[in-house]
């Protein structure tokens, strides 16, 4: 049997599903080779990994969380440095299922992004079988056993990835609301000044954007859920400042608009905007406090804070009550 598969099939039920068919309470081995693999990724697929006699396993990038998880259920993960393949064969003496294509053991590469994977179920015989299983075992006998080093190695390139591409998302995002907003790139130069007036005015001139956008709408908060929650995809951009509360988006630090996504899902109300712009800065203040490395924007909040509750000109400026 050949079936090709993306995610709108559930790639891991259906494999999990025809793994249990075949093989049922009869033993069985795992060979696993994949370019990327974390926790995430193994307890999609943990039960054929667990319930199997036999599981092997071969990477290019691990996490330490993925790495300990494999090593508490008696699997070694072992390291090939160049390795890009997707590899999955669960084989016993009769029979076998194997997927080939772009998934890595990981949520997003099982679940979330479009991929492309091709499933092979058939009995051992099959010459199918005898290529994939020879490539698995040169894969194999080419790879080395993950040490401590490794482990420190690949969870500070990891880190670098993740804070890589979280920056070029906001940036992206940043650029979609930029365009929706009518903010030309003059503002946006000055929302990255060191000096105080180029600052106020950035923020000035985003405030009276988003107030315009939000014009009619019964409740402030909405200023974060109306056009551009529509068109930059707000909930996203939260997420991501989560992950990247050091960055900054339209001249506000991101955790900033990660906590006013965090009071939307809440559902808060308030009696006015400004009511609403105060508690998204205590709340941020609380957060970056907690955080480190992350100074200039706690700064920015409390020193933004000050101004709302003590000079009632800015306090008209920033936002209409």
């Amino acid at each position: 049997m050949i079936r090709i598969l993306t995610r709108d099939d559930d790639i891991p039920s259906i494999l999990i599903k025809e793994v249990h068919n075949l093989f049922k309470t009869r033993g069985f081995e795992v060979d696993i080779a994949t370019a990327f693999v974390n926790s995430n990724g193994l307890m999609i697929i943990k039960d054929p990994l667990t319930n199997s006699d036999k599981s092997y396993l071969v990477t290019s990038n691990i996490t330490k969380k993925a790495y300990n998880w494999l090593v508490n259920h008696r699997i070694e993960p072992r390291l090939y440095d160049d390795l890009h393949a997707k590899l999955y064969i669960m084989h016993n003496n009769n029979a076998y299922i194997a997927l080939i294509g772009s998934s890595n053991l990981t949520k997003r590469g099982l679940t979330v992004n479009f991929e492309v994977d091709v499933m092979l179920k058939g009995e051992v015989t099959d010459s199918y079988y005898e290529q994939l299983l020879k490539i698995f075992n040169t894969i194999w006998n080419a790879s080395r056993p993950i040490t401590q080093n490794d482990l420190a190695l690949l969870q500070s390139i990891n880190k670098n990835v993740k804070v890589t591409i979280t920056r070029n998302e906001i940036i992206h995002i940043e650029h979609q609301a930029l365009k929706l907003l009518g903010i030309n790139k003059d503002a946006l130069i000055k929302c990255k000044s060191t000096d105080k007036e180029d600052r106020k005015q950035c923020i000035n001139t985003i405030y009276n954007k988003l107030r315009r956008l939000t014009q009619g709408n019964t409740l402030p908060e909405q200023a974060f859920r109306t056009e551009i929650s529509k068109n930059a995809h707000i909930e996203k951009l939260g997420k991501l400042c989560h992950e990247a509360p050091s960055e900054w988006f339209l001249g506000i630090p991101c955790i900033m608009i990660y906590t006013a996504y965090e009071l939307g899902l809440e559902k808060r109300t308030y009696n006015s905007g400004i009511s609403f712009y105060e508690d998204v800065l205590e709340e941020s203040l609380n957060k970056t406090r907690k955080i480190k490395e992350i100074e200039n924007a706690t700064n920015f909040i409390e020193q933004e804070l000050a101004k709302i509750k003590n000079d009632k000109e800015y306090k008209e400026q920033i936002i209409h009550p």
